[in-house]
């Protein structure tokens, strides 16, 4: 069985509604791959992740685990067959140890499991305290009991979900180094990313996934950047062989000055955004820069200093003032921040314009005609407007 692929994956298509999703997805992984999977949002990547780990079931098609035709009804038969998904937010328990946060779930007596534990921990050379608690871990930490929980279960195919989005650079350096030992055992791997140079830092195999299909797949060593680029670009998009400059007197108009503002964690920042700009603002965590994004949007107070919005002051603005004007401000913390989980897509896109749109009461016909003109501009991919997260 040493020759049977870990993981093939043929015409595979899943349909929500009448919204197809995924269409005649083939994809085999083999004992030791670095599997890189990129594609924009709403692409089909979440979608296929769920099949794999047993959260949806697909339509048509077929899926192989080691050469076994399989569809899963829940991620405990996705577990037992081995495969794990490594959640771009690990699922860490803070008030229980390590080796309670990885033994969860598990039925083995606690000694035995102990002992496979630290054995395995050895081989990865991690140096950890079992007995210390989940609260204490740094992200890369909660990654790497992940990992090991897989492991513990037998995973010979692990599906890591933008793994690197939250680690520092060294932290990427001791994953990879982990994966890189981990293909050395036979551990196949499906690593999701958006940064192109992990791709040919890690992987050895790539795959493009478009509009729910696969547009293009290969050896990494056959592809370059600019491959990458045109294959998750729309159907039909043609780059510019020739970029104009934009001039200078172009970009004369002020949208954004901040001027000398203090506040918590920050201090004396000034700085000015022009017409057609992108500012980055740069730093290391705990240098400011959320607290800097915040007060200016108006979530936290400044101390001193002023910040204009097209030559106007904004500084005793309140926030549905602010968003009025034009200033819209995408948290840091997506989940937790930047949607209300308890609504559905619609309400969620509609909630920023409720005051535009609606005046005694919510009209619905309205919200529902912006709702679909979002939906079709950004190119967002939903079951329907109503679902809940």
């Amino acid at each position: 069985m040493e020759n049977v692929p870990l993981l093939q994956i043929k015409k595979m298509s899943k349909a929500f509604l009448n919204q197809l999703v995924l269409k005649e997805v083939n994809l085999q992984v083999e004992r030791g791959d670095i599997y890189a999977l990129v594609g924009g949002n709403g692409a089909g990547k979440s979608t296929l992740m769920k099949i794999l780990t047993g959260l949806y079931s697909y339509d048509d098609g077929e899926m192989y685990v080691k050469g076994m035709k399989q569809q899963f009804s829940n991620p405990s038969e996705a577990h037992r067959k081995g495969i794990y998904l490594i959640p771009q937010e690990p699922l860490i328990f803070p008030h229980m140890t390590i080796e309670e946060n990885i033994c969860i779930g598990l039925k083995e007596k606690k000694k035995k499991l102990r002992v496979q534990i630290q054995q395995l921990i050895n081989s990865l050379g991690w140096d950890i305290d079992l007995y210390e608690l989940g609260a204490s871990l740094s992200i890369a930490q909660q990654q790497l009991v992940e990992i090991v929980r897989g492991l513990i279960r037998e995973a010979e195919i692990l599906i890591l979900d933008e793994p690197t989005s939250t680690l520092t650079t060294h932290e990427i350096k001791s994953l990879f180094v982990l994966m890189k030992s981990l293909q050395e055992k036979g551990i196949g791997m499906i690593y999701i990313t958006h940064r192109f140079p992990e791709i040919f830092e890690i992987a050895n195999k790539v795959a493009i996934l478009r509009d729910g299909m696969i547009v293009s797949q290969g050896d990494v060593c056959d592809y370059t950047y600019d491959m990458l680029m045109e294959g998750l670009l729309p159907k039909g998009y043609k780059q510019k062989e020739k970029i104009e400059v934009v001039q200078e007197t172009a970009r004369t108009k002020k949208i954004l000055e901040v001027v000398d503002i203090n506040g918590h964690a920050f201090k004396n920042i000034s700085f000015t955004v022009h017409a057609g700009e992108v500012v980055g603002v740069a730093g290391i965590i705990g240098s400011g820069r959320t607290e800097l994004a915040e007060a200016i949007f108006g979530l936290k107070t400044i101390k001193s200093g002023s910040i204009l919005l097209d030559g106007k002051s904004i500084d005793t603005c309140s926030l549905y003032k602010r968003l009025d004007e034009g200033l819209v401000y995408v948290p840091e913390d997506r989940a937790r921040n930047g949607i209300f989980s308890i609504a559905s897509v619609k309400e969620n896109i509609a909630a920023a314009s409720l005051y535009q749109n609606n005046r005694f009461f919510i009209n619905q016909e309205k919200e529902s005609a912006l709702v679909d003109s979002f939906i079709g501009q950004f190119r967002i991919v939903v079951q329907n407007i109503f679902i809940r997260r």
